[in-house]
């Protein structure tokens, strides 16, 4: 009976280490996109911008939209995770504020780095909301709300998904009035503001904080079909979500900021020489209500399938590896793939700029695993965030050698 008591310890040990695979592949999934929307973006030649412009509108659900809303899944998973080694909330809290303090950093750093690349070093774009800024935000907020409830945390994302943009609207009719909490909310506009994506963080902290004790089998989630169930609810939370989104975001819009954005992208997609489109509805449109459902409804749909396939079947093949690595050390893809994007402005056709960026990307991922087999996973940002955060030199060999450094 003791040796059983013992086994099952350290099974129950082992099990409470094991990553959640389905995360990594989707987030390495989502910066797999990031990367070919870049390089679209910077290398397609004029008359083939039309290709980033479909690339923006459909992969966004996966790529700003999927980057924010697993940052959330994240920290409700690390802090999961610590809660049940016995951290206390004061450790969880000066860990996790360490580690968005270095992400702010870094934000700021990536935003220096956008501006030289698009040469134009304005202080305003310098501070603006672009996604790692709006992640550490939503980090820095969250992490002082462990302790409420996740049905108010659902409803908090749900006001600022539908307030954001009135209060935005309501501002701009102040003029300089309205102007400071514009530029604090909402600068820019048209990237990934506190207001309203914010929301995605709180509801990825929900789902995640679901998943960590369905995986684990946590509390009064002990049961052998808990994931298993799980995932059925993720796949008709999510079919739920996108239906709605897609119906109340059908009609197209026909003045106003919305009907603005509109025009902007059917004036680049009207280029292509195989369709015309007189509008886009509201669901496509970044930033409006309906898109945030159809969004979430995509990306809940996908981690149910997932997961089902690399947590519960436990399959599992070398393109997922591929997606699981990358997912891993993303930070890492994320600020390395920006170094080679100044090299080929508009330069490449609309089908010769697959095989470029592909290669690309797998080049990026490529140096990453090298740094991390090779160099001890030195010279990474997760690298980074291990060293500053842990001050046990035994604790931070065992996070890198184990590629466990996200958590």
């Amino acid at each position: 009976m003791v040796e059983m008591n013992k086994e099952n310890k350290v099974n129950k040990t082992k099990k409470l280490k094991e990553r959640i695979e389905s995360i990594d592949i989707f987030k390495g999934l989502s910066m797999f996109w990031i990367i070919g929307g870049h390089c679209c973006f910077f290398w397609v030649s004029y008359d083939a911008q039309w290709l980033y412009d479909i690339l923006l509108i459909f992969f966004w659900t996966i790529t700003g939209v999927g980057f924010i809303w697993l940052s959330g899944m994240n920290l409700a998973i690390s802090v999961n995770s610590k809660q049940e080694s016995s951290w206390s909330e004061k450790q969880i809290k000066s860990y996790t504020l360490k580690r968005i303090g270095i992400l702010i950093i870094f934000s700021f750093l990536y935003n220096f780095m956008i501006c030289i690349t698009m040469a134009d070093l304005n202080w305003q774009y310098l501070g603006a909301w672009f996604v790692l800024q709006t992640i550490s935000a939503s980090m820095l907020i969250l992490i002082f709300l462990i302790k409420t409830n996740n049905i108010v945390k659902i409803l908090i994302s749900f006001i600022i998904i539908f307030g954001s943009h009135p209060l935005y609207s309501w501002l701009m009719s102040l003029g300089s009035t309205g102007t400071f909490l514009y530029y604090l909310f909402f600068f820019s506009y048209e990237r990934f503001p506190f207001l309203p994506w914010t929301a995605l963080a709180f509801i990825g902290y929900v789902v995640g904080d679901y998943f960590y004790k369905a995986k684990y089998n946590i509390g009064k989630y002990k049961s052998e079909k808990t994931l298993k169930r799980f995932i059925f609810y993720l796949i008709g939370v999510g079919a739920g979500f996108l239906f709605f989104g897609i119906i109340s975001g059908l009609n197209f819009p026909n003045s106003g900021y919305w009907a603005e954005i509109a025009g902007h992208h059917v004036e680049i997609l009207n280029r292509n020489p195989y369709w015309n489109f007189s509008s886009l509805p509201y669901f496509l449109l970044k930033g409006h209500w309906s898109f945030f459902f159809y969004s979430i409804g995509i990306d809940l749909l996908l981690l149910g399938i997932l997961t089902y396939y690399s947590d519960y079947l436990k399959r599992s093949n070398k393109i997922f590896k591929g997606f699981s690595f990358t997912g891993k050390f993303s930070l890492s893809v994320f600020f390395y793939h920006h170094i080679g994007i100044p090299l080929f402005p508009a330069m490449f056709g609309v089908f010769l700029i697959w095989p470029i960026w592909i290669s690309y990307a797998v080049a990026i991922i490529a140096f990453v695993w090298l740094l991390v087999k090779k160099f001890g996973a030195k010279g990474t940002v997760e690298w980074v965030l291990v060293v500053l955060t842990y001050n046990s030199k035994k604790k931070i060999q065992e996070k890198i050698s184990k590629n466990n450094v996200i958590d």
